[in-house]
């Protein structure tokens, strides 16, 4: 707990003047008579009774400290701190463009992605929900948000590289569009990174933990070709 006007503890000063003004309270005098002697015996009999009876005599300076702790308490404006964890969820963009199916000694590219992703998952927080964007040709959303660990191991398991090359920048602010200001959500780029040009949007967002995969040769296919017809033989093309 914190006070944010510690100054008015001061108002507890005025505890020990009240305590003085009830000792300096003028107090009735004792005086014997005869029947006081058999009264005592009755006293005598019922002490319990006349500790409830001191207390009840004290019982006007007493609710006079509590309104005063509780004045004291009002006026310090007093606020309770918690220490709660500020972690985020998770986003995974997994590369799925050709170039993850080029061939590494850990296997392909993208299958060392996904080994990535379900390490990521694992070491996950239980609060924290998980969710999947496939960076392909056309970068989409595998599923929402997802709890179950299970769940959002299955859905990477699911994913495939296509024979296309991908769009992993639009993938990355497909992500962003999820992500909630109000906590400390996390995108994770898993991709090789080939033919992309990710300085300046890693540069723009600090949220994002680019994780690059390597290995292995360029690899060689063809992507467009065309035939036409030969000005010198009609009859063949080339």
């Amino acid at each position: 707990m914190q006070f944010l006007s510690p100054v008015m503890l001061l108002t507890l000063g005025l505890i020990p003047l009240l305590i003085l003004i009830h000792a300096l309270k003028p107090r009735p005098k004792e005086l014997d008579v005869t029947n006081l002697f058999l009264w005592q015996e009755v006293f005598r009999e019922h002490r319990s009774r006349l500790t409830l009876d001191r207390l009840r005599k004290n019982l006007p300076l007493l609710l006079q400290i509590l309104v005063v702790v509780l004045l004291a308490l009002a006026l310090t404006r007093p606020v309770w701190q918690y220490l709660t964890r500020n972690t985020g969820n998770i986003l995974l963009v997994i590369d799925t463009s050709a170039s993850m199916q080029t061939r590494t000694a850990a296997g392909t590219r993208f299958e060392q992605a996904r080994q990535q992703a379900l390490e990521v998952i694992d070491q996950a927080d239980p609060h924290q929900e998980i969710l999947i964007v496939d960076a392909g040709h056309t970068p989409s959303i595998a599923s929402g948000f997802v709890a179950d660990r299970a769940k959002a191991k299955e859905l990477v398991n699911a994913l495939t590289p296509s024979d296309a090359p991908g769009r992993l920048e639009q993938a990355v602010y497909l992500a962003l569009s999820f992500v909630n200001p109000a906590q400390e959500d996390v995108i994770y780029l898993l991709t090789d990174g080939a033919g992309q040009q990710l300085s300046d949007v890693l540069q723009t967002h600090h949220n994002l933990v680019p994780i690059l995969m390597s290995g292995g040769e360029r690899n060689v296919g063809i992507t467009k070709f065309e035939f036409r017809q030969r000005l010198d033989q009609p009859d063949q093309y080339e």
